[in-house]
């Protein structure tokens, strides 16, 4: 065997495994640069946890929908305003909803932190407020600096029936 053959018989596999590694590398690169840049978060806040927990412990008969988008709750009529009426509400959400045994809503409830002082936040609950109202929802403002015990609870959400 010549020389220049014993060169082609070990060449040729060298060059398709070089080959093969740097496919498998570019590969691996484009897989990893189109990886989708989500992550878990936590659903609700170590408060809204505790009050969803005060929520099931005095309203058993009741279930407690949390973090609800508001347009799944109230919606605009359809029309040529729709969009401009849903834009308005589209980002926000209700901390709890308290719907009854047949499903039906009896309230939302909004833990309203510190951070709902600040004018960006006041300007948003108003509006919040203000849709729910026209749509007949009762919405119940909660302060988390003073959150009710249970009978104090019970009384916001079923003494006004």
């Amino acid at each position: 065997m010549h020389t220049a053959q014993v060169l082609q018989l070990l060449l040729y596999p060298a060059l398709a495994l070089l080959v093969l590694v740097a496919v498998t590398i570019v590969v691996v690169i484009l897989k990893k640069a189109q990886a989708w840049p989500y992550q878990a978060v936590p659903v609700m806040s170590p408060i809204e946890k505790k009050f969803y927990w005060q929520l099931k412990r005095t309203f058993p008969h009741y279930h407690i929908l949390a973090q609800v988008h508001l347009s799944q709750v109230i919606r605009p009529p359809r029309g040529k305003n729709e969009l401009k009426w849903l834009n308005k509400i589209w980002y926000m959400s209700l901390d709890f909803v308290i719907l009854d045994d047949r499903l039906e809503m009896v309230a939302a409830i909004e833990l309203d932190d510190r951070s709902h002082l600040l004018k960006r936040r006041r300007e948003a609950d108003q509006r919040k407020s203000k849709a729910l109202k026209a749509a007949g929802v009762r919405l119940i403002r909660i302060q988390t600096s003073h959150l009710p015990n249970d009978l104090q609870l019970a009384n916001l959400l079923e003494g006004d029936e």
